[in-house]
């Protein structure tokens, strides 16, 4: 592209279903607001470094790991790699399943499927910002996604007459594979149902490539817990007496001392 041409602006990804307000939902949005407090308030007096994301949680791990401030992102959620993880840890804190690790360079090397090809298979599929197009599953959209262009083009063909696609096949497809695919396809375009005339949203896809995140300048760094202001903490928001919480911290002082050992 264009070296000069201005960097898109980033875009807030918003939910492909708005939640509806009630009171109850206002309860416990605020309710959760206390708990995130909570947790900064904790992972300052660890001296954990963190950022407070101005969007969604799943961009900005994304953004972090893509710009080396950690090493990988751990999540359940595969949409931190539409949004440029690159590699992701799953089931870290399960008991019963494996730890599993994807990363975006086995992916493009086992399947072909690059960042793009992944936010489009959101769009047929259904993601938490985007509805799927009805009558497709993981097939037909791998089906799909290698006999179009586009799913602009994919959107078109389904949507005009057998004449004109026919017309569309003749033109558009390079081998007897591609042909191949489309007749079967054909036989169930009017199957399909898609979310809505805009769709595949250009404002999804902007806001998976282009997400609204924050850029820390400078690399983390670990401080000290300040254990004092622990034990403040717990007493007052856990009810833990002073003794409950040093035994709580005690194998954490004694992972520190050993690290600082090893650092020697």
């Amino acid at each position: 592209g264009d070296p000069e041409a201005p960097a898109p602006a980033p875009v807030r990804p918003k939910y492909c279903v708005e939640r509806v307000g009630d009171e109850a939902e206002a309860e416990s949005l605020t309710a959760f607001a206390g708990v995130v407090g909570q947790c900064v308030e904790m992972l300052r007096l660890f001296g954990v470094p963190f950022v407070m994301a101005p969007s969604e949680a799943d961009c900005q791990c994304a953004e972090l790991e893509r710009s080396g401030h950690v090493d990988a992102v751990v999540s359940d959620d595969s949409d931190v790699l539409l949004f440029g993880a690159t590699r992701v840890y799953r089931h870290l804190f399960a008991h019963d399943k494996p730890l599993e690790c994807y990363t975006a360079q086995a992916i493009e090397r086992t399947t072909s499927f690059t960042r793009s090809d992944l936010v489009s298979l959101a769009f047929l599929l259904g993601a938490d910002y985007t509805l799927g197009v009805g009558g497709v599953g993981p097939v037909r959209a791998v089906e799909i996604l290698s006999c179009f262009s586009s799913l602009e083009q994919f959107h078109a063909w389904c949507t005009t007459t057998p004449d004109v696609r026919a017309q569309l096949d003749e033109a558009q497809c390079a081998t007897p594979e591609a042909r191949r695919l489309r007749a079967r396809l054909a036989k169930a375009a009017a199957r399909f149902v898609f979310p809505g005339s805009s769709w595949p949203s250009a404002d999804v896809r902007a806001g998976y490539l282009h997400p609204l995140v924050s850029r820390p300048s400078e690399p983390f760094r670990w401080g000290e817990p300040d254990y004092e202001g622990l034990k403040r903490f717990c007493f007052a928001q856990l009810g833990w007496d002073l003794e409950r919480t040093e035994r709580a911290l005690e194998p954490f002082k004694k992972q520190r001392a050993e690290q600082a050992k090893q650092q020697q």
